[in-house]
């Protein structure tokens, strides 16, 4: 998991902590009153009315929370390329994901070993790279897994060929 991912989970978990044991701002729970009173379902998370709540209020949000900050994430990332031992027209791809073997397409020139690029790899049929400070981009013919190995980075958290 990146980094995104892991602060994502950290936030909805801090969420629904925060939901479970919050105080309800049930004016009856803060006034004494003489006789029976209704328990507030917010202090009783064990009951229907409470889940009830949460889905309604909760769901929406979360809902958006987890579909939203993954669909920013999922443009292109920083990625730095290395030599293929396996291959000599090819080149080895290093992410945060993990290592690939890759044969780039027509148009690629100026990309080699040991560059770094920015890899799209949103759209399983069309990867593309680009050099870093590039507006080109240039398709890849053919990728290969080769391990999930992630890649080398810097002290931002991004690949970098520099640190590898």
């Amino acid at each position: 998991m990146n980094p995104a991912q892991w602060f994502e989970v950290a936030l909805l978990v801090a969420v629904v902590v925060w939901l479970v044991r919050r105080k309800p701002r049930d004016p009856s729970m803060r006034t004494p009153q003489i006789g029976p009173t209704k328990p507030s379902p917010l202090r009783k998370w064990r009951t229907r009315e409470f889940w009830r709540w949460m889905a309604w209020w909760w769901t929406l949000p979360i809902a958006i929370f987890l579909v939203v900050l993954p669909a920013a994430a999922d443009g292109p990332q920083r990625a730095y390329t290395t030599a293929n031992p396996g291959s000599s027209d090819g080149l080895g791809l290093a992410t945060q994901q993990g290592r690939y073997a890759i044969v780039l397409g027509d148009g690629c020139d100026g990309i080699g070993p040991d560059i770094n690029v920015l890899a799209d790899t949103s759209d399983d049929n069309d990867w593309k790279l680009q050099l870093d400070g590039s507006d080109r981009a240039c398709a890849v013919a053919e990728w290969h897994w080769m391990g999930n190995t992630p890649c080398f980075t810097n002290d931002d958290g991004e690949c970098d060929v520099a640190d590898a």
